[in-house]
């Protein structure tokens, strides 16, 4: 029924009409008159046997009425009547008093409804003609959209406000296993936390700069971060019962990349210190973001100690070029990771949770105003021969930043990643260093391969796995000492995709630095995409034009079952051997 129609019923029904002046009646009914709203009023009004009887909102009416109900049933009460205004309020006539959605997503606000911020801080945003949506399939972080052309791209204070009330609220209802929460309000509770933590207001007004301070808002948000960590876990695992396993794991990995990607925004801010840092990070409609003052990075900001020994001479002075600026890997333009995505589902169709978590990444930093190339570490666990180096490589390839293979399996010291001290036998920088300054690039992608097969020896060369600990943490990569160079280096911006073949050998602690997905072998019906993958292998090693290596329907038939490291070996069989190959 309309607001009209409704109005007009009212007038002809005698028994319910309401004197704008009866100021006896008015004062009967709370909270003002209902915020001034004549249609609601009616309503809570109308007797229940009345023709023009709207059942369920005056039910609702009574229950918000009701001192005596619950906080919890008057705030889902409250969330209904906001969202009953929202809906007709279009449809209201302009000389009847009526009240705005608003004022009662604030009141349930007040009684403790999530939901309630929610839908608070969603018509915030809406006055100002935006809106924020989030794809977990897509892209696991929030995008700030414009309602109309000329909105601004500004997130208003008290819409940061709203959704920091909810975390509080979150962290309340934490405490007591998240009673009377239903999937919707659990899913208000991550959407809060995602859009606090990432969405930062535009410039606050003067009553609350003494109370900021000087902090930037980024740095903020990461002190935030790590005391909503814990109970951030809880609300995922309390949604469980609700959702699929496919949804929760999405949600997981929204977490991971939120507390992945914020530290590294803090780092750009400490480094840099931008006159407009809030406005660099702000999600554009266009997904044009600006570039960073400081695209470069001093590896080696210290001095290196000379040596008496003439071969170290000629060594040390090679590395003086890391102690200036070295250009960093930049990202893609947004389309073109699309495309990139796009690209690796279709040469490793069998490995999408693999694709997905290592994209998702990228795309989010990218979207966000990252212009510099980084990820966070990843661990691909499957058996021998799956194709998880391959496919790092090929990322390596589509990002166009160098990579560097080293392979852990049997390595019981630290001389690979920490160097070898001079005067010592094979004395040399650390790979990671080495390398660096071979590409003269200092975010370049690093594949450990089967880091669980690396454990300490019985000597004092140190634990491998202890090693890497250092340089997965940024913090500490960033200090991280070469033993070589007898200097501290900064490692901090360098990427990881590590591979295992199970979890059993690899510590506690180590696991904590990195993101593990399944990376499956391929099927049957992977054929084709392997066959062919490996012929472009191979073109690219010999150096070959593209389908200049051949394979019959026979020869592909007898490939069809096995792993890429075989097929990679019984083509070169096929083609060695077979007389019936074709090469042009």
């Amino acid at each position: 029924m309309s607001f009209r129609v409704f109005v007009d019923r009212v007038n002809e029904a005698p028994e319910l009409e309401l004197e704008r002046d009866d100021s006896s009646l008015i004062d009967q009914i709370p909270f003002n008159g209902f915020f001034g709203d004549d249609f609601l009023t009616l309503i809570y009004l109308s007797p229940p046997d009345a023709p023009i009887f709207h059942d369920a909102m005056r039910e609702t009416l009574h229950v918000l009425a009701d001192e005596k109900e619950s906080n919890h049933r008057r705030a889902q009460a409250a969330v209904q009547v906001g969202r009953f205004v929202k809906h007709n309020a279009p449809a209201a006539p302009a000389q009847l008093g009526r009240s705005e959605s608003l004022a009662w997503f604030e009141l349930a606000q007040q009684l403790g409804s999530i939901v309630g911020v929610w839908e608070l801080a969603n018509e915030m945003l809406k006055q100002c003609d935006l809106k924020v949506s989030i794809d977990l399939n897509t892209n696991p972080l929030p995008e700030l959209r414009a309602r109309k052309d000329n909105a601004r791209f500004r997130i208003d204070v008290r819409v940061a406000q709203a959704w920091y009330e909810g975390i509080r609220l979150t962290l309340t209802a934490s405490q007591n296993n998240f009673e009377h929460w239903d999937l919707q309000a659990h899913q208000c509770a991550v959407g809060c936390i995602v859009n606090y933590l990432l969405l930062l207001p535009g410039e606050p007004p003067k009553s609350l700069r003494k109370y900021n301070g000087d902090e930037p808002l980024i740095v903020k948000r990461f002190k935030t971060l790590q005391w909503v960590a814990p109970f951030w876990d809880r609300l995922i695992e309390s949604m469980s019962n609700d959702i699929s396993d496919e949804v929760k794991q999405l949600l997981i990995e929204q977490k991971y990349i939120v507390s992945s990607y914020i530290p590294q925004l803090v780092q750009q801010c400490t480094e840099t210190q931008p006159a407009s840092f809030d406005d660099r990070n702000m999600p554009q409609a266009n997904n044009q973001v600006q570039t960073n003052a400081v695209d470069q990075l001093v590896v080696i900001k210290g001095q290196i100690p000379t040596s008496s020994d003439r071969d170290d001479v000629l060594v040390l002075k090679q590395y003086a070029s890391l102690q200036k600026p070295v250009r960093f890997k930049t990202f893609p333009v947004l389309e073109e990771l699309l495309r990139m995505r796009e690209q690796l589902f279709s040469e490793f169709p069998w490995a999408q949770d693999a694709i997905r978590v290592v994209m998702n990444d990228l795309i989010a930093r990218r979207r966000h105003g990252v212009t510099r190339l980084g990820m966070a570490p990843v661990l691909l666990v499957g058996k021998p021969g799956t194709g998880k180096t391959r496919f790092a490589q090929r990322l390596s390839e589509l990002l166009e930043t160098p990579s560097s293979v080293l392979n852990l399996a049997g390595m019981c010291d630290t001389k690979v990643l920490k160097g070898v001290t001079r005067g010592w036998a094979g004395q040399r920088p650390s790979k990671i260093v080495e390398f660096i300054h071979q590409t003269q690039v200092p975010n370049p992608l690093f594949i450990l391969d089967e880091i669980d097969k690396a454990h300490a020896g019985y000597s004092n060369g140190g634990d491998p796995q202890e090693a890497l600990l250092d340089l997965l943490e940024p913090g500490n990569a960033k200090r991280y000492h070469d033993i070589y160079l007898m200097t501290e280096c900064d490692l901090s911006h360098c990427l990881y995709i590590t591979t295992a073949n199970s979890l059993d050998t690899i510590s506690e602690p180590l696991m904590s630095r990195l993101r593990p997905v399944h990376f499956p072998p391929p099927g049957e019906d992977h054929a084709p995409v392997l066959i062919n993958g490996v012929v472009k292998d191979l073109e690219k090693m010999w150096n070959l034009p593209e389908g200049a290596v051949t394979l019959t329907d026979e020869q592909r038939a007898m490939l069809v079952g096995l792993s890429p490291r075989e097929m990679r070996a019984a083509i070169l069989d096929l083609l060695g051997n077979e007389q019936t190959h074709k090469v042009h």
